[in-house]
Formats: C-alpha cells, structure tokens, sequence
C-alpha cells in the first residue's frame, strides 16, 4: 500500500468506450486527452462524437466526467441527465451524478444516486461498482450516519477481507463515530494483512493522531519499527517514524544511513531532527539541500525563516518567510506572515511592522495575538 489516498476520488474516473464509427474515434481521442488531464480539450472531443451520434449515452457520460473535473457542475449535471433520458438504467450516468452530489454536498441525494448505481449493476459486481461503494460509504459520513457507512464499508470487507484500504476506511467511521476499540480492531486486521507494510501503520498514526488519539497513534509507529531492513526505502521510513516519535538523535541515525538522494519531504524531517538536536548548522544546509530539490515547498522556508529568528539574523529570516509566503500555502500563511510581522518589530522598523499585523487581522481575521502587538506598536 503506497501513499494511498483515503477519501473522495478512491479510485479513476469509469469512462466508457462504445461502437464503431467517427463518433467512436472521436469518443477514444477523448479519452486520451482526459487520461493526460486535458479536459477542456477532452470535451471539445466529446461534444464533436455526439454531434456525429447523438444518441449514445457513453459519450454523455464521457462529457459529464470532464466537465466534473473542469468544476463546470451545471454541465456536467446536463450531461448526465442526457445519458439517462437515452437510457434509463444507465448506471454509469448515476455514478456520475453521485459524485457531482458528493461534491456539491449534497449527501442525501448522493447516497441514492450510487444506490442506484449499485442495484442496477445487480450480480455483475466489478471494480465500478466497488467504486460506487466507496463513494456511497463516504457520503454516509458527509451526512454523519456513521451506522450507515460502516455498514457499507462492512459489505467491501466481505467482500475482499484482505483488502487493507477498506479495513482502514471502516476503522476511519468508527473513530467518526466514537468507536476507538472497534476502530483498532479494523486497524489490527490490516495489519495481519500486510505486516510490513510502513505506509499503513504511518496513515493509521495520521488518523488516530488527529483525532485526539496520539498515545494509541505511537504504538503504531512503535510496532513500524520492528519490521527491520536494511534499504534505503526503510531507512527513509524508520527516520520519519523516529522523528514522529520525538527520537531525533535516532532520526539523523536513520536518515544518515541512506546511501540515495533523498526527497525534500524527508531532507524536511532532517532538518528539523538537527533542530531539535541544537545542531543549527547541519540543520541550515539540510534545508538549502531541501529548497534545492523542491523550491516551491513552503514548509522549508518557515523552518529557515525561524532559525534565523532564533539566531538574531532578522533580515536573512524576512527573507526566508517572504519567499515561503509568496507561494501562499494555506496551512503555513498565517504563521509566516506572523512571523515576518515579528521580525520587523525586532528590526525597529514599527512602522512597517504595524501594517504587516493590520494587514494580517484584515486577511484572517482579529486574533488576540495580532491585536496585542497592534496595540503596542500604535504607542512606538
């Protein structure tokens, strides 16, 4: 199981072939462009096989997919609508129209268009299917009917027991729904599946981490660690886990270790280990290394603005948060903003530093913080 991603958009999209002819050539040039991700060209494509067959519903459905993914909603709802006024029992075209549901949040209707999908799919239970099924379970969670979802996901689990994926997702709905022994119970069958399997105890830590449980999240990492090896991939493994558990000397070990190239997500963790060590200079050139590899990563900007903060070097460490600012991470702006906001303070440049914490709380809102050094600096 690698990086796999829990949630909405499981599995691909189901696009479908269908007969012979121009239109059928035009549909497949579609589908190719939709498999390279251009859609607006994938429907210029799409729109050109119904004008050469009007009657086919594959084609509309092939439409409604890329217009789903170009956000274009109301067309793809028309186009999905087509498809069903040519063939009623297009399952497909129900499939579609959940996951346009799905994404507009509008659960209710989403769980009975993939019902639908699913009854009309009857004994003939493939891959799409299964697909819908996971949709489906999701949409039982937007409505917060845990008992519903489970129950789905509990189906995807008779159905292929050892399918580590639907273990996790119905370990997910329990802790939804405050089941923390049931929700291990899931976890530990994965498990038994696939024992040496890092990516899975690392997501079950994510899962449990953020939901309040971190002392049961670190047993998972704990248990990571008696897989062994001697690659690199492990080594790259056993130093996240080492990091995450607050093992920083045993972190550096790990990644030390590596004889390869590592990414920018892993060089991150170093950098961070060699923090926490104190070793401030091994830890600045992990960083360079990191911005290196992935320049538009604005995690390694904030860890470079802040050891230079520590370090009294304001002016390099305005620098830094400019830099990671101007790629505007959502989960990092508020903090780098405040952060250069800091800097300037520091420098005696109050006036500057003034407009940084007004425009801060005009950006995110008033936050006690922010006010406070508003309130100080409107005295300087």
């Amino acid at each position: 199981m690698k990086n796999i991603r829990y949630g909405l958009a499981l599995m691909a999209a189901v696009l479908m072939l269908s007969g012979c002819g121009k239109g059928d050539e035009l549909n497949k040039e579609g589908l190719r462009l939709y498999g390279e991700g251009k859609f607006t060209e994938a429907v210029t494509q799409f729109e050109a096989a119904i004008v050469e067959d009007n009657k086919e519903p594959a084609y509309y459905n092939n439409m409604g997919m890329a217009y789903l993914e170009l956000k274009m909603y109301d067309a793809a709802e028309s186009a999905f609508q087509m498809a069903l006024s040519l063939e009623e029992e297009d399952k497909t075209a129900y499939r579609g129209l959940g996951i346009l549901q799905l994404r507009e949040g509008n659960y209710k209707e989403a769980v009975t268009s993939f019902a639908k999908a699913i009854e009309l799919a009857g004994n003939k239970i493939g891959e799409a299917e299964y697909d819908c099924m996971l949709y489906k379970a999701e949409a039982e969670l937007g409505m917060e009917d845990y008992t519903a979802a489970i129950s789905t996901y509990g189906a995807l689990v008779g159905a292929d027991g050892k399918n580590v994926d639907y273990r996790y997702l119905r370990g997910r709905a329990y802790l939804m729904q405050g089941s923390l022994e049931d929700a291990l119970g899931e976890f530990d069958a994965g498990i038994a599946h696939a024992p040496k399997d890092y990516d899975y105890y690392m997501n079950i830590y994510a899962l449990l981490n953020a939901r309040g449980y971190a002392e049961e999240g670190k047993d998972y990492l704990k248990s990571a660690l008696t897989i062994g090896g001697d690659s690199d991939e492990v080594h790259l493994y056993r130093g996240e886990i080492q990091y995450l558990l607050g093992n920083c000397s045993s972190a550096i070990a790990e990644y030390n270790a590596v004889k390869g190239k590592m990414s920018s997500r892993h060089l991150l963790y170093l950098g961070l280990s060699y923090t926490q060590m104190g070793d401030t200079a091994n830890a600045y050139d992990t960083y360079m290394r990191a911005v290196e590899q992935e320049a538009d990563n604005a995690a390694i900007y904030e860890e470079l603005g802040r050891m230079k903060m520590e370090e009294g070097d304001y002016r390099m460490a305005i620098n830094f948060f400019e830099q990671g600012i101007a790629l505007n991470d959502p989960d990092l702006l508020w903090n780098m903003k405040y952060s250069e906001a800091i800097c300037y303070e520091y420098l005696h440049d109050y006036g500057t530093a003034l407009q940084k914490f007004e425009a801060l709380n005009a950006q995110f809102g008033e936050r006690p913080e922010v006010t406070h050094e508003i309130e100080f600096l409107k005295t300087r």
